[in-house]
């Protein structure tokens, strides 16, 4: 039954994908590069907080022109993250408005989405329980990401560069929880992309400042090797880059809301170029085609 219930879904989203294609009829992309086209390793999309609902309708306008512009830069771009809150209240509805344009109008493959307090009902149980939703986003990763997973966290290795991706696994209630179950995982997936020698990139919804049960476990394993790089969202900032607590300076990266404003005009997410040497997080303003100018690069240890 649950095999034929998200057949159906890919259906459904696929025919709202078809809608979210034609309105981006006209719409002129930009093409964009790395700053080292010949030198980079690896080169990935980040956007966060996406929040496709069905009431703001400019929003169905702006998200797909988003997507459409990475057509400008698919020539480069290795894979798309998107942070978590991909929906407003975890409404069937909503997701498939949002995997309808993830499918239909983004042209970036593979792709990899973690999951926010919104994507799990934000501790408002009008569309289900914690485990309902969660069980029902597993089964989104599953179907639509194509990974065999049976949690709301996993990894992905791109070009040898470990990716891991964090999840809720309590219900939300204020502060963000992380289970010793995910730690223990968290720790056994560091050490492994460790052994590469590479920067790790650790993709979290939640930033630092709002976990609450195993915040000195995980910050301690923040600090554990160089060069690991917390991703997150969840706040609707400006572009922040932050460090997280400890001695180390393990840097901690907020990413903008792609939609943070009310009629959905922001647009702003990063491209992530990684160097031999050096990473860089570039803001771009996906709904306009530019950058904006808003830089930062890490020299790496």
């Amino acid at each position: 039954m649950t095999k034929i219930l998200f057949f159906l879904k890919k259906m459904l989203a696929i025919f709202f994908g078809v809608f979210f294609m034609f309105m981006t009829i006209g719409q002129k992309v930009n093409t964009f590069e790395p700053l080292d086209k010949e030198n980079i390793k690896l080169d990935l999309t980040l956007m966060s907080d996406i929040h496709m609902e069905g009431t703001v309708f400019k929003k169905f306008e702006v998200i797909p022109k988003c997507f459409n512009s990475l057509n400008g830069g698919k020539k480069y771009i290795d894979a798309l993250v998107i942070n978590g809150d991909n929906s407003i209240c975890a409404q069937n509805i909503e997701n498939m408005f949002f995997y309808g344009v993830l499918n239909n109008v983004n042209p970036i493959r593979p792709y990899y989405i973690a999951t926010g307090n919104h994507d799990i009902g934000n501790n408002d149980e009008q569309f289900g329980t914690f485990e309902e939703l969660r069980e029902r986003q597993i089964g989104y990763v599953q179907s639509f990401v194509d990974k065999n997973v049976t949690e709301l966290y996993y990894s992905e290795v791109v070009k040898g560069y470990r990716l891991i991706l964090l999840g809720p696994d309590t219900p939300e209630c204020g502060n963000r929880n992380l289970s010793d179950k995910q730690l223990d995982w968290f720790e056994a997936e560091l050490d492994k992309a460790a052994e590469s020698g590479l920067p790790i990139f650790v993709f979290n919804h939640y930033p630092c400042c709002v976990i609450g049960e195993g915040y000195d476990r995980y910050i301690s394993l923040l600090n554990k090797y160089d060069n690991i790089f917390l991703i997150v969202g969840h706040a609707h900032s400006a572009p922040i880059f932050g460090t997280v607590p400890g001695e180390k300076g393990t840097p901690e990266v907020w990413i903008p809301s792609i939609t943070s404003n009310n009629d959905g005009t922001t647009g702003y997410g990063y491209q992530m170029e990684v160097y031999d040497n050096t990473v860089t997080f570039r803001t771009y303003d996906y709904y306009t085609g530019t950058y904006t100018g808003t830089d930062m690069t890490y020299t790496l240890k």
